[in-house]
C-alpha cells in the first residue's frame, strides 16, 4: 500500500517534461504532491505499526 501511494511521481513528472509547452501550473501540482505522498505515507506506516503491535500483543 505504501508504495502504491509514491511510485507514480516519475509517471506525473513525465509528460511535463515531454510537452512541448509546459504549464507552470501543472508543474507546482506535481511539486506539491510529493510532499504530500510522503506525509501520507508517514501517516499510513504509524497507523500500520500500530495495528502490528496491537496484534502481537
Amino acid at each position: 500500500m505504501l508504495g502504491l501511494g509514491t511510485r507514480n511521481v516519475g509517471a506525473a513528472v513525465a509528460p511535463l517534461l515531454a510537452a512541448a509547452e509546459l504549464d507552470p501550473r501543472a508543474t507546482v501540482m506535481v511539486v506539491l504532491g510529493v510532499p504530500l505522498q510522503i506525509l501520507v505515507s508517514l501517516v499510513a506506516a504509524a497507523w500500520f505499526a500500530r495495528d502490528a503491535k496491537r496484534a502481537s500483543a
